[in-house]
Protein backbone atom coordinates (compact mmCIF):
# COMPACT_ATOMS: atom_id res chain seq x y z
CA UNK A 1 0.00 0.00 0.00
CA UNK A 2 1.23 3.31 -0.93
CA UNK A 3 0.26 6.34 1.18
CA UNK A 4 0.85 10.08 0.15
CA UNK A 5 -1.21 13.11 1.48
CA UNK A 6 -2.69 16.40 1.12
CA UNK A 7 -0.93 19.42 3.54
CA UNK A 8 -3.38 20.77 6.23
CA UNK A 9 -5.09 23.85 4.95
CA UNK A 10 -7.48 25.89 7.22
CA UNK A 11 -10.30 25.32 5.32
CA UNK A 12 -13.05 27.62 6.26
CA UNK A 13 -10.50 29.24 8.38
CA UNK A 14 -8.13 32.39 7.61
CA UNK A 15 -4.72 32.30 9.99
CA UNK A 16 -1.40 34.50 8.60
CA UNK A 17 0.23 33.36 5.80
CA UNK A 18 3.25 33.26 7.53
CA UNK A 19 1.82 30.76 9.66
CA UNK A 20 0.08 28.56 6.65
CA UNK A 21 3.84 28.57 5.33
CA UNK A 22 5.49 27.30 8.65
CA UNK A 23 2.60 25.04 9.20
CA UNK A 24 2.91 23.39 5.48
CA UNK A 25 6.72 22.62 6.15
CA UNK A 26 6.36 21.00 9.38
CA UNK A 27 3.15 18.91 8.33
CA UNK A 28 5.43 17.93 4.83
CA UNK A 29 8.29 16.67 7.31
CA UNK A 30 6.14 14.67 9.45
CA UNK A 31 4.84 12.56 6.58
CA UNK A 32 8.79 12.34 5.20
CA UNK A 33 9.65 11.03 8.58
CA UNK A 34 6.04 8.70 9.06
CA UNK A 35 7.29 7.27 5.46
CA UNK A 36 4.64 9.19 3.21
CA UNK A 37 5.52 8.89 -0.78
CA UNK A 38 4.43 12.18 -2.00
CA UNK A 39 3.15 15.42 0.00
CA UNK A 40 0.51 16.64 -2.72
CA UNK A 41 -0.36 20.65 -2.83
CA UNK A 42 -3.77 21.72 -4.56
CA UNK A 43 -4.34 25.30 -6.09
CA UNK A 44 -7.25 27.40 -5.54
CA UNK A 45 -7.95 31.48 -5.83
CA UNK A 46 -9.81 34.00 -4.82
CA UNK A 47 -10.65 32.68 -1.37
CA UNK A 48 -12.69 36.12 -0.55
CA UNK A 49 -16.26 33.50 -0.40
CA UNK A 50 -14.36 32.01 2.85
CA UNK A 51 -14.24 28.58 0.52
CA UNK A 52 -10.49 27.20 0.56
CA UNK A 53 -7.79 28.90 2.13
CA UNK A 54 -5.11 27.17 -0.54
CA UNK A 55 -1.99 28.08 -1.93
CA UNK A 56 -3.02 30.06 -5.54
CA UNK A 57 0.40 28.22 -7.07
CA UNK A 58 1.27 24.63 -5.73
CA UNK A 59 4.54 24.70 -8.08
CA UNK A 60 6.09 27.49 -6.35
CA UNK A 61 4.60 25.32 -2.71
CA UNK A 62 6.40 22.34 -3.82
CA UNK A 63 9.41 24.64 -4.18
CA UNK A 64 9.32 25.72 -0.75
CA UNK A 65 8.68 22.15 0.77
CA UNK A 66 11.53 21.04 -1.29
CA UNK A 67 13.71 23.29 0.72
CA UNK A 68 12.59 21.72 3.93
CA UNK A 69 12.34 18.30 2.90
CA UNK A 70 15.08 15.76 1.35
CA UNK A 71 13.45 12.22 0.16
CA UNK A 72 9.36 13.08 -0.06
CA UNK A 73 8.16 13.55 -3.83
CA UNK A 74 6.08 16.40 -4.45
CA UNK A 75 2.93 16.90 -6.22
CA UNK A 76 -0.21 19.31 -7.28
CA UNK A 77 -3.25 17.86 -6.48
CA UNK A 78 -3.56 19.66 -9.21
CA UNK A 79 -2.62 21.93 -11.07
CA UNK A 80 -5.41 23.51 -12.99
CA UNK A 81 -3.63 23.63 -16.31
CA UNK A 82 -6.61 25.29 -18.24
CA UNK A 83 -5.75 28.34 -16.32
CA UNK A 84 -1.94 28.45 -16.86
CA UNK A 85 0.00 28.88 -20.27
CA UNK A 86 0.94 25.46 -20.95
CA UNK A 87 4.43 26.63 -22.06
CA UNK A 88 4.56 27.50 -18.29
CA UNK A 89 4.01 24.38 -16.66
CA UNK A 90 6.46 22.60 -18.54
CA UNK A 91 9.12 25.20 -18.19
CA UNK A 92 8.19 25.23 -14.47
CA UNK A 93 7.80 21.36 -13.43
CA UNK A 94 10.60 20.46 -15.66
CA UNK A 95 12.87 23.10 -13.50
CA UNK A 96 11.34 21.89 -10.60
CA UNK A 97 12.15 18.16 -10.96
CA UNK A 98 15.74 19.56 -11.82
CA UNK A 99 15.63 21.38 -8.70
CA UNK A 100 14.61 18.42 -6.56
CA UNK A 101 16.58 15.59 -8.78
CA UNK A 102 13.38 13.99 -10.02
CA UNK A 103 11.19 14.35 -6.68
CA UNK A 104 8.40 15.22 -8.69
CA UNK A 105 4.71 13.76 -9.76
CA UNK A 106 2.78 16.14 -11.95
CA UNK A 107 -0.63 16.05 -11.17
CA UNK A 108 -3.20 17.77 -13.67
CA UNK A 109 -6.81 18.81 -13.75
CA UNK A 110 -9.25 20.79 -15.44
CA UNK A 111 -10.06 23.63 -12.25
CA UNK A 112 -12.29 23.11 -8.98
CA UNK A 113 -14.60 26.32 -9.31
CA UNK A 114 -15.79 28.53 -12.25
CA UNK A 115 -15.57 31.66 -10.43
CA UNK A 116 -11.96 31.19 -11.05
CA UNK A 117 -11.43 29.44 -14.10
CA UNK A 118 -13.11 31.93 -15.76
CA UNK A 119 -11.73 34.96 -14.75
CA UNK A 120 -8.24 33.47 -14.91
CA UNK A 121 -9.09 32.13 -18.43
CA UNK A 122 -12.17 33.02 -20.48
CA UNK A 123 -12.09 30.00 -22.68
CA UNK A 124 -11.74 27.79 -18.89
CA UNK A 125 -15.42 28.56 -18.66
CA UNK A 126 -16.72 25.80 -17.37
CA UNK A 127 -20.46 26.18 -18.14
CA UNK A 128 -19.74 25.52 -21.48
CA UNK A 129 -18.01 21.77 -20.49
CA UNK A 130 -17.14 20.49 -23.99
CA UNK A 131 -14.94 23.96 -24.40
CA UNK A 132 -13.57 23.24 -21.47
CA UNK A 133 -12.51 19.80 -21.65
CA UNK A 134 -11.17 20.72 -25.09
CA UNK A 135 -8.86 23.56 -23.73
CA UNK A 136 -7.43 20.73 -20.95
CA UNK A 137 -7.03 18.31 -23.43
CA UNK A 138 -5.15 20.70 -26.01
CA UNK A 139 -2.97 22.04 -22.76
CA UNK A 140 -1.34 18.98 -21.97
CA UNK A 141 -0.96 17.40 -24.93
CA UNK A 142 1.25 20.77 -25.61
CA UNK A 143 3.41 20.29 -22.22
CA UNK A 144 3.61 16.37 -23.20
CA UNK A 145 4.91 17.65 -26.84
CA UNK A 146 7.48 20.43 -25.07
CA UNK A 147 8.72 17.69 -22.46
CA UNK A 148 9.35 15.06 -25.66
CA UNK A 149 10.10 16.38 -28.63
CA UNK A 150 13.37 18.74 -29.15
CA UNK A 151 11.54 20.86 -31.61
CA UNK A 152 7.94 21.14 -31.88
CA UNK A 153 5.19 22.85 -33.90
CA UNK A 154 1.05 23.25 -32.74
CA UNK A 155 -1.91 24.00 -34.04
CA UNK A 156 -5.34 23.16 -32.08
CA UNK A 157 -8.27 25.33 -31.30
CA UNK A 158 -6.82 27.30 -28.79
CA UNK A 159 -2.82 27.63 -28.93
CA UNK A 160 -0.91 27.95 -32.61
CA UNK A 161 2.95 27.33 -31.52
CA UNK A 162 4.89 29.50 -32.44
CA UNK A 163 2.39 31.83 -33.44
CA UNK A 164 2.52 31.98 -37.27
CA UNK A 165 3.80 34.60 -39.24
CA UNK A 166 6.76 35.82 -36.43
CA UNK A 167 10.09 36.43 -38.43
CA UNK A 168 13.26 36.89 -36.52
CA UNK A 169 14.62 39.98 -36.02
CA UNK A 170 18.02 39.77 -34.12
CA UNK A 171 20.94 39.52 -36.29
CA UNK A 172 22.98 37.58 -34.16
CA UNK A 173 20.56 34.68 -34.48
CA UNK A 174 21.88 31.79 -36.44
CA UNK A 175 18.45 30.77 -38.57
CA UNK A 176 19.06 27.29 -38.98
CA UNK A 177 16.52 24.42 -39.16
CA UNK A 178 14.40 23.07 -37.59
CA UNK A 179 13.53 26.28 -35.70
CA UNK A 180 13.56 28.59 -38.90
CA UNK A 181 11.86 28.55 -42.66
CA UNK A 182 14.57 30.01 -45.03
CA UNK A 183 12.42 32.91 -45.05
CA UNK A 184 13.55 33.68 -41.02
CA UNK A 185 9.79 32.31 -39.94
CA UNK A 186 9.71 31.00 -36.01
CA UNK A 187 8.20 27.60 -37.08
CA UNK A 188 9.32 25.20 -34.23
CA UNK A 189 9.91 25.95 -30.27
CA UNK A 190 12.47 23.85 -28.15
CA UNK A 191 11.53 24.61 -24.51
CA UNK A 192 14.02 23.84 -21.79
CA UNK A 193 14.88 22.58 -19.50
CA UNK A 194 13.47 18.83 -20.55
CA UNK A 195 12.38 17.21 -17.20
CA UNK A 196 15.43 15.27 -15.12
CA UNK A 197 12.97 12.16 -14.55
CA UNK A 198 12.37 10.64 -18.41
CA UNK A 199 11.06 10.73 -20.32
CA UNK A 200 8.75 13.21 -17.35
CA UNK A 201 7.26 12.84 -14.23
CA UNK A 202 5.00 10.33 -13.61
CA UNK A 203 1.62 12.22 -14.28
CA UNK A 204 -1.47 11.77 -12.60
CA UNK A 205 -5.16 13.37 -13.66
CA UNK A 206 -7.79 14.12 -11.04
CA UNK A 207 -10.83 12.44 -12.56
CA UNK A 208 -14.82 12.21 -11.84
CA UNK A 209 -17.32 9.25 -12.85
CA UNK A 210 -17.32 10.84 -16.53
CA UNK A 211 -16.51 8.25 -19.05
CA UNK A 212 -14.51 11.28 -20.97
CA UNK A 213 -12.32 11.93 -17.93
CA UNK A 214 -11.28 8.12 -17.41
CA UNK A 215 -10.73 7.16 -21.03
CA UNK A 216 -8.82 10.76 -21.49
CA UNK A 217 -6.73 9.90 -18.42
CA UNK A 218 -5.67 6.15 -19.57
CA UNK A 219 -4.71 7.71 -23.15
CA UNK A 220 -2.16 10.04 -22.16
CA UNK A 221 -0.72 7.64 -19.79
CA UNK A 222 -2.27 9.09 -16.40
CA UNK A 223 -2.73 7.30 -13.10
CA UNK A 224 -5.93 8.71 -11.97
CA UNK A 225 -6.50 10.06 -8.57
CA UNK A 226 -10.54 10.20 -7.51
CA UNK A 227 -11.96 11.48 -4.46
CA UNK A 228 -13.91 8.98 -2.20
CA UNK A 229 -16.73 7.01 -3.10
CA UNK A 230 -18.34 3.40 -2.01
CA UNK A 231 -16.54 0.79 -3.34
CA UNK A 232 -19.11 -0.51 -5.49
CA UNK A 233 -19.88 3.27 -6.95
CA UNK A 234 -16.21 3.20 -7.89
CA UNK A 235 -15.79 -0.43 -9.35
CA UNK A 236 -17.19 -0.08 -12.77
CA UNK A 237 -14.96 3.33 -13.19
CA UNK A 238 -12.16 1.53 -12.21
CA UNK A 239 -12.47 -1.42 -13.98
CA UNK A 240 -13.02 1.04 -17.56
CA UNK A 241 -9.66 2.76 -16.82
CA UNK A 242 -8.33 -0.18 -16.46
CA UNK A 243 -9.91 -1.76 -19.98
CA UNK A 244 -8.85 1.35 -21.52
CA UNK A 245 -5.54 1.50 -19.99
CA UNK A 246 -4.72 -1.74 -21.27
CA UNK A 247 -5.25 -0.90 -24.82
CA UNK A 248 -3.29 1.91 -25.22
CA UNK A 249 -0.35 0.11 -22.93
CA UNK A 250 -0.68 -3.08 -25.22
CA UNK A 251 -0.75 -4.96 -21.95
CA UNK A 252 -2.94 -6.41 -19.33
CA UNK A 253 -3.83 -3.03 -16.47
CA UNK A 254 -4.75 -4.75 -13.27
CA UNK A 255 -7.89 -3.15 -11.44
CA UNK A 256 -6.47 -0.66 -9.08
CA UNK A 257 -3.49 -0.35 -10.95
CA UNK A 258 -2.39 3.31 -11.54
CA UNK A 259 -5.37 4.67 -9.29
CA UNK A 260 -5.98 6.32 -6.30
CA UNK A 261 -8.57 7.40 -3.83
CA UNK A 262 -8.28 10.82 -1.30
CA UNK A 263 -10.17 10.17 1.43
CA UNK A 264 -10.90 13.11 4.18
CA UNK A 265 -8.57 11.33 7.22
CA UNK A 266 -9.02 11.98 11.32
CA UNK A 267 -7.78 9.62 13.69
CA UNK A 268 -8.13 9.65 16.89
CA UNK A 269 -7.71 7.65 20.52
CA UNK A 270 -11.42 6.46 20.60
CA UNK A 271 -14.59 6.77 17.77
CA UNK A 272 -16.52 9.48 20.09
CA UNK A 273 -13.29 11.50 19.47
CA UNK A 274 -13.01 11.49 16.60
CA UNK A 275 -16.74 11.81 15.79
CA UNK A 276 -17.21 14.81 17.97
CA UNK A 277 -14.35 16.89 16.83
CA UNK A 278 -15.02 16.22 13.08
CA UNK A 279 -18.70 15.71 12.55
CA UNK A 280 -19.35 19.41 12.30
CA UNK A 281 -16.88 20.78 9.51
CA UNK A 282 -17.97 17.65 7.83
CA UNK A 283 -21.67 18.75 7.43
CA UNK A 284 -20.48 22.61 7.49
CA UNK A 285 -18.42 21.70 4.47
CA UNK A 286 -21.02 19.91 2.44
CA UNK A 287 -23.96 22.05 3.52
CA UNK A 288 -21.76 24.78 0.99
CA UNK A 289 -21.67 22.48 -2.22
CA UNK A 290 -24.37 24.04 -4.67
CA UNK A 291 -25.97 21.03 -5.16
CA UNK A 292 -29.42 18.97 -3.69
CA UNK A 293 -28.78 16.33 -1.02
CA UNK A 294 -30.65 13.63 -2.76
CA UNK A 295 -28.71 14.52 -6.01
CA UNK A 296 -25.58 14.87 -4.04
CA UNK A 297 -25.63 11.30 -2.68
CA UNK A 298 -27.19 9.50 -5.43
CA UNK A 299 -23.70 10.85 -7.25
CA UNK A 300 -21.71 9.70 -4.51
CA UNK A 301 -23.70 5.90 -4.03
CA UNK A 302 -25.58 5.39 -8.14
CA UNK A 303 -29.05 6.58 -8.35
CA UNK A 304 -30.00 2.55 -8.51
CA UNK A 305 -28.02 2.44 -5.49
CA UNK A 306 -30.17 4.99 -3.05
CA UNK A 307 -32.20 3.81 -0.71
CA UNK A 308 -35.13 5.81 1.30
CA UNK A 309 -32.83 5.39 4.18
CA UNK A 310 -30.09 7.24 2.84
CA UNK A 311 -31.80 10.57 2.34
CA UNK A 312 -32.42 10.70 6.10
CA UNK A 313 -29.62 11.93 8.51
CA UNK A 314 -26.81 14.26 8.39
CA UNK A 315 -24.04 13.94 5.33
CA UNK A 316 -21.50 12.81 8.35
CA UNK A 317 -23.56 9.34 9.22
CA UNK A 318 -24.04 9.36 5.47
CA UNK A 319 -20.50 9.24 4.51
CA UNK A 320 -19.15 7.19 7.42
CA UNK A 321 -22.38 4.14 6.71
CA UNK A 322 -21.17 4.21 3.08
CA UNK A 323 -16.88 3.87 4.24
CA UNK A 324 -16.30 7.51 2.36
CA UNK A 325 -14.46 8.91 5.36
CA UNK A 326 -11.71 7.76 7.16
CA UNK A 327 -12.80 9.15 10.38
CA UNK A 328 -12.72 7.01 13.60
CA UNK A 329 -10.24 4.76 15.59
CA UNK A 330 -6.93 3.14 13.99
CA UNK A 331 -9.01 0.06 13.81
CA UNK A 332 -12.18 1.59 12.15
CA UNK A 333 -10.40 3.10 9.40
CA UNK A 334 -7.79 0.16 8.86
CA UNK A 335 -11.20 -1.74 8.70
CA UNK A 336 -12.33 0.59 6.41
CA UNK A 337 -9.23 0.59 3.96
CA UNK A 338 -9.32 -2.91 3.96
CA UNK A 339 -12.77 -3.09 2.74
CA UNK A 340 -11.66 -1.36 -0.42
CA UNK A 341 -8.81 -3.59 -1.08
CA UNK A 342 -11.51 -6.04 -1.44
CA UNK A 343 -13.62 -4.76 -3.53
CA UNK A 344 -11.07 -2.65 -5.90
CA UNK A 345 -7.69 -3.83 -5.49
CA UNK A 346 -6.86 -0.86 -3.93
CA UNK A 347 -3.31 0.19 -3.28
CA UNK A 348 -2.88 4.25 -3.32
CA UNK A 349 -3.93 5.93 -0.31
CA UNK A 350 -4.58 9.36 -0.22
CA UNK A 351 -4.73 11.26 3.09
CA UNK A 352 -6.68 14.52 3.19
CA UNK A 353 -6.59 15.87 6.63
CA UNK A 354 -8.38 19.14 6.53
CA UNK A 355 -11.33 18.89 7.16
CA UNK A 356 -13.28 22.35 7.81
CA UNK A 357 -12.95 23.63 11.86
CA UNK A 358 -9.81 21.46 13.22
CA UNK A 359 -7.13 22.65 14.08
CA UNK A 360 -3.31 21.89 13.32
CA UNK A 361 -2.47 20.62 16.34
CA UNK A 362 -5.76 18.10 16.07
CA UNK A 363 -4.40 17.39 12.55
CA UNK A 364 -0.52 16.33 13.55
CA UNK A 365 -2.07 14.34 16.13
CA UNK A 366 -4.12 12.45 13.57
CA UNK A 367 -1.78 12.13 11.18
CA UNK A 368 1.15 10.67 14.10
CA UNK A 369 -2.05 7.86 14.82
CA UNK A 370 -2.42 7.56 11.31
CA UNK A 371 1.24 6.54 10.43
CA UNK A 372 1.64 4.88 14.02
CA UNK A 373 -0.94 2.21 14.40
CA UNK A 374 -2.38 1.95 10.45
CA UNK A 375 0.37 2.68 8.03
CA UNK A 376 2.19 -0.37 9.60
CA UNK A 377 -0.88 -2.95 9.08
CA UNK A 378 -0.26 -2.88 5.28
CA UNK A 379 3.25 -2.19 4.64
Amino acid sequence: MRFDSSLFWHHWGRVPWQQQIGENRIFARALEDLGFTTVWVCEHHFWHDGNFACTPNPILTNADLAAHTKTIRLGQSPVCIPVWHPLRVAEDIALLDHMTRGRVDFGVGRGFNNRWCSQLNSDADMRDEDRAFALFAESLDIILKAWTEDAFSYRGEFYRLPEPGWKEVDPNVVLDAPHYAPDGEYITISVLPKPYQEPHPPLYQMVTSSPRSIEFAASRGAAIMCSSRPVEAMRPDWLAYAAHASRVQGRKVELGESASIQFGTYVAKTREEAYDHAREGYNFAMAGIPVRRDKLRAAMLGADALTADDLDGDDFDFAIKHNMLMVGTPDDVAERIGLYQEGLNFAHYQLFPSIPHLTFEQAMKSLELFGAEVMPRFS
